[in-house]
């Protein structure tokens, strides 16, 4: 009989336990390396803010009359991250306090969850990810993407191999978009927080299927997967 090693793998709010074929085995087990804790996670978001890479600060890019759409990972996984290191729990506040004190209105800015075509976050869920405070002082200004609703999209054109290239209407009409995303989680971040988290099934049918003649070792290959050049491609739009 072939070795086998045994995995706790996340599985809703718990933890289920399986075994795996050791021989099939991929990845070591046990965490990934972590980097060093930042010693003021608020002071670094702020100075990064303060500061954007290749582009003007927040400051510069907003006005009175600026409407501003910040859109938020989904909880596709399992997480759950303490107050002080989730990047929506620490950033989403000081963000809104930001844009406030360079004058945007707060009725001009709006939180989308960027769940794409997963189904949309109950008001207990969005308490449980986000914490207690934020969707109660948000209100209706926090809301889930409708994938279904096709007039909350609008078609961007299509690439040059023709796939259609469909957003959320916030992204291209808002006069600032702002994502945020976990970095300690996975498969997050970049053409994907957008073309994904903020699209609906006209986009996300190419590249969210199986293909069998796809390239690289891993859809995590982001040099050679063919998921990663897709969204390249459509980012081109």
């Amino acid at each position: 009989m072939a070795q086998t090693q045994e995995f706790m793998v996340s599985c809703g709010a718990g933890k289920i336990s399986v075994k795996l074929p050791a021989d099939r085995l991929r990845l070591p087990p046990g965490p990934p390396p972590s980097a060093r804790p930042l010693p003021d996670a608020a002071a670094a978001f702020r100075q990064a803010v303060a500061n954007p890479v290749g582009m003007p600060p927040l400051e510069k890019l907003v006005s009175k009359n600026s409407k501003v759409t910040i859109g938020i990972q989904d909880g596709r996984t399992t997480t759950y991250l303490p107050e002080d290191q989730d990047l929506r729990i620490l950033g989403l506040p000081i963000l809104l306090e930001l844009l406030e004190r360079y004058g945007v209105w707060p009725e001009n800015i709006q939180i989308k969850v960027a769940n794409a075509l997963h189904r949309m976050w109950t008001r207990k869920e969005m308490v449980h990810i986000l914490g207690p405070r934020l969707p109660y002082t948000l209100g209706g200004r926090l809301s889930c993407i409708d994938a279904t609703d096709q007039d909350q999209f609008v078609s961007l054109g299509m690439t040059r191999r023709g796939m259609e290239v469909m957003v959320h209407r916030a992204v291209v009409e808002s006069d600032l978009f702002i994502f945020m995303s976990v970095p300690q989680g996975f498969f997050a971040g970049g053409w994907k927080s957008i073309l994904v988290g903020m699209g609906c099934w006209e986009s996300i049918r190419y590249h969210h299927r199986p293909w069998p003649f796809a390239s690289g070792h891993s859809v995590q290959d982001p040099k050679n997967s063919s998921f990663h050049k897709l969204l390249n491609e459509m980012g081109t739009l």
